[in-house]
């Protein structure tokens, strides 16, 4: 793979006990680990360079893991969220505020935007942030699964997991040619976050007809650092300002602002063919389409 084409993953899984508290509120299920793990393992698939970051006491833990797993192709750093820049503000934030909204794990979210910086390198064509538990049975139906008869639904089974149809070594190479000399912007048209809120702290008023999901933030690596030190000025803005918002409504912003920069995919509906929803919802443009039917991929 020359230059051109080499791609990086960045993610990260913070599920020990000092970030589940106060002010950090990662999840609290183990079994919201058992996702991360189970799919991370998936993910890996890809055979792409992923770097995990995590919290200096999970370090052992994720090392442990990975070679138990045989993930090497998956290299474990440690970036603490106390070290993330606009902790300290958030909570702060926190402690004066008592809106639902603001009570949740920013800290987490942005962060993927600050590890995206601290990793970047122009000797990658493309790098990507990616959500460590992106491969799991609510995003993709059971024929993308490579065992879908030992699925249970319970989060200790690594099969319930494992969408290797998706999560395979063509898998970025499609996406790659997709986003070609962009960024990627998939976006959901169910608009779930606060649009009045967003025109206010940005000082705009923009008409969003759908809002960018961060499951997948990145792209040509010649926009990324564009990206990362937009996200950061601008966040910082909207601290400033006494509120905290959603990292997605934040790259939302910025995609209204330069789209441009943004290659974009519209989805209607998280639910795909094997959801228990009616056949209305069923027939809705799915996230799962953006795979299927925008990149090409089959479940052969």
């Amino acid at each position: 793979m020359n230059n051109k084409e080499k791609t990086k993953l960045i993610t990260a899984i913070y599920t020990d006990e000092e970030s589940k508290k106060f002010p950090y509120y990662a999840h609290e299920l183990k079994a919201r680990e058992d996702r991360y793990l189970h799919s991370l393992r998936t993910i890996a698939n890809t055979e792409l360079e992923i770097v995990l970051y995590c919290n200096e006491n999970q370090f052992n833990f994720f090392i442990e893991y990975c070679k138990e797993k045989n993930l090497n192709n998956v290299t474990v750093k440690i970036s603490n969220l106390k070290e993330f820049p606009y902790c300290e503000e958030m909570k702060k934030i926190k402690l004066e505020k008592k809106e639902k909204f603001i009570h949740f794990y920013h800290e987490i979210d942005w962060n993927k935007l600050f590890l995206l910086k601290k990793e970047f390198d122009s000797s990658y064509g493309y790098m990507y942030w990616i959500d460590a538990g992106l491969s799991h049975p609510g995003l993709f139906p059971k024929k993308f699964n490579s065992h879908p008869n030992q699925m249970n639904g319970f989060s200790a089974n690594y099969y319930n997991y494992s969408f290797i149809k998706i999560f395979n070594p063509s898998l970025f190479e499609k996406i790659n040619n997709w986003v070609s000399d962009k960024l990627i912007n998939i976006s959901n048209r169910l608009l779930f976050h606060n649009r009045d809120h967003l025109n206010e702290y940005t000082e705009k008023n923009y008409i969003y007809d759908s809002m960018t999901v961060g499951g997948l933030i990145g792209g040509n690596t010649k926009e990324i650092s564009w990206l990362t030190e937009n996200f950061m000025k601008n966040g910082k803005m909207i601290l400033d300002k006494g509120t905290i918002i959603n990292h997605e409504a934040l790259l939302s912003f910025l995609v209204k602002s330069h789209e441009e920069k943004f290659k974009t995919f519209k989805f209607e509906s998280w639910y795909h063919e094997d959801s228990n929803v009616d056949q209305i919802e069923k027939n809705k443009i799915s996230f799962s389409h953006f795979f299927e039917k925008e990149l090409g991929i089959s479940n052969d």
